[in-house]
């Protein structure tokens, strides 16, 4: 995270509360970098001291250089360490979906490859879909160029945002943020089945917004699982403060129900 005072890692030594406020009050336009492929072979490195094998899991390539970075830590170490590096093609809590996934099924005793496998099936599973406050660091950021001539004319709007196979695609628009959580439910009540799913909440220092949604969602929706969490200020950097979004992976029941 790149700030006028400097360089900040993200979840070790920015503070979200106040870096959500300095977003909202003092008009920062933040940059971001991608870790760099030293960094990663740092970590496979003492990775390797305790664990046979990594999977990486990262944005699309299309949104950052973090795949890219995390290949060539990756080749850096294949002789001793072997890496697979995976393009989640999605972001937010979808990609959490996927690493939950994973690590689940590291847990239940699956080798690499059972892994991969069961990355590669949660991948067709997961979505993502958010209503911004703002799109003026979306723009800025240049994630969205495809969407830039439809976003900067509806610089009054709040739009409703999809994230599939890596791109960011503009799904509608709302004059209120309340109608565009509305617009967003909706489409989420026609894409989505009520049950058979986890479901998260996911925001940008919007605590109270994302509760109510998430009480709306339970009311429409049964999932094994739910989650709130909060967007890492990184991802804040671009969204901006104020978004609301649900991501979904669908799946058995966690849990078989009694006969």
């Amino acid at each position: 995270m790149i700030l006028p005072e400097g360089q900040y890692r993200d979840g070790v030594d920015i503070d979200p509360r106040q870096y959500y406020r300095r977003l909202r009050q003092d008009s920062l336009s933040p940059k971001t970098s991608a870790p760099s492929p030293g960094e990663f072979l740092a970590l496979y490195q003492k990775l390797a001291k305790s664990h046979r094998a990594g999977v990486v899991i990262t944005p699309p390539q299309e949104l950052t250089q973090t795949w890219e970075s995390a290949r060539l830590g990756a080749e850096m170490v294949a002789d001793k360490f072997p890496v697979e590096v995976v393009d989640s093609r999605t972001a937010g809590p979808a990609q959490g979906f996927i690493a939950l996934a994973a690590a689940r099924a590291v847990a239940a005793g699956a080798d690499l490859q059972a892994v991969l496998k069961v990355v590669q099936e949660t991948q067709k599973n997961v979505g993502f879909v958010g209503a911004l406050d703002t799109v003026k660091l979306l723009i800025e950021g240049g994630r969205v160029a495809h969407l830039n001539r439809w976003l900067k004319s509806a610089l009054r709007l709040y739009p409703i945002l999809y994230i599939h196979q890596g791109q960011i695609r503009l799904i509608g628009m709302a004059r209120t943020k309340a109608k565009a959580v509305e617009r967003m439910i909706d489409w989420l009540r026609e894409n989505v089945p009520a049950e058979g799913l986890s479901l998260a909440v996911a925001h940008t220092d919007a605590f109270e917004e994302a509760a109510a949604l998430e009480k709306r969602l339970l009311s429409l929706f049964h999932p094994d699982e739910h989650f709130v969490t909060e967007l890492t200020p990184v991802i804040g950097a671009h969204a901006g403060p104020g978004l609301l979004g649900v991501g979904w992976w669908l799946h058995p029941p966690l849990v078989p129900k009694e006969a």
